[in-house]
C-alpha cells in the first residue's frame, strides 16, 4: 500500500511540473484547469500517503486498536476534494462560456495531455493490483480519483482538438462541464460493506 501511495504522489508531482511548463508556454486555459486538477491530485495523494502510514502504524498507548480508521477518513476527505475540483471546473467553464476565447499554441498542451493520460492509465493499473491484493480503502479511493483525472485529461484533449482544428471555442467549456459531472459522480464515498449475519446471529 505504501508503495502505491508513493507512486501516486510521484506521478502527481511529475504531472504538476510538466503541466506548469506547458501552461506558461501555451497559456491554454484548458491546460490551466488540468494543472489545477493535478495539483489537487498531488494534495489528495499526499493525504493518502499520510493516512496509509498512520494505518500501518502499530497500536500504542493512545491508539490501543491501531490506526486503521485513518484510511476511511482519507477516502472521505478525497471525495470532498474531488467535489471541490468538479466545482472549480464548472466555474471555469461558465467563465469561458461568458467570454469565449480561442486556444493558441495547442501543440505543447496536446503533448503534455497525452503524457498525462499515459501516466494516469499506468498508475490506475498498478493501483488496481494493489487494491486486489490488499483491499486498501485509501488506495481504492485514490484510484477512483485518477479515473476522474483520466476523464479530465481526455476531455481537455478533445477540447484542444476541437478548438484548434475546427475553431469551436465552446468545446472547452462544454466538455469541462461534462467532465465535472463525471468527477462529481465518482466522488461518492467508498466505504467497506459488511453484511449483517443472518438468523439472528450476533457479531463477535
Amino acid at each position: 500500500m505504501r508503495r502505491a501511495a508513493i507512486a501516486s504522489v510521484s506521478v502527481s508531482l511529475f504531472l504538476v511540473i510538466i503541466k506548469t511548463f506547458a501552461y506558461f508556454a501555451s497559456h491554454s486555459v484548458a491546460l490551466l484547469a488540468s494543472l489545477a486538477d493535478s495539483a489537487l491530485d498531488l494534495f489528495t495523494s499526499t493525504l493518502n500517503l499520510v493516512a496509509i502510514r498512520s494505518a500501518l502504524t502499530p497500536a500504542d498507548a493512545e491508539h490501543r486498536f491501531g490506526h486503521g480508521k485513518a484510511e476511511p477518513l482519507a477516502g472521505l476527505a478525497q471525495g470532498a476534494f474531488i467535489c471541490a475540483s468538479a466545482l472549480f471546473l464548472v466555474i471555469q467553464a461558465v467563465n469561458r462560456i461568458i467570454t469565449p476565447e480561442p486556444i493558441d499554441h495547442s501543440i505543447e498542451a496536446l503533448i503534455v495531455m497525452c503524457i498525462a493520460i499515459a501516466f494516469a492509465i499506468a498508475l490506475i493499473l498498478y493501483q488496481r493490483k494493489v487494491v486486489a491484493r490488499t483491499g486498501s480503502i485509501a488506495v481504492e479511493a485514490d484510484q477512483t480519483h485518477y479515473f476522474g483525472d483520466l476523464a479530465t485529461n481526455i476531455g481537455v484533449v478533445l477540447a484542444l482538438l476541437l478548438s484548434s482544428l475546427l475553431g469551436w471555442t465552446l468545446a472547452d467549456p462544454l466538455i469541462a462541464i461534462a467532465v465535472a459531472a463525471i468527477m462529481a459522480y465518482t466522488a461518492r464515498p467508498h466505504l467497506p460493506y459488511r453484511p449483517q449475519p443472518s438468523g439472528g446471529e450476533k457479531c463477535p
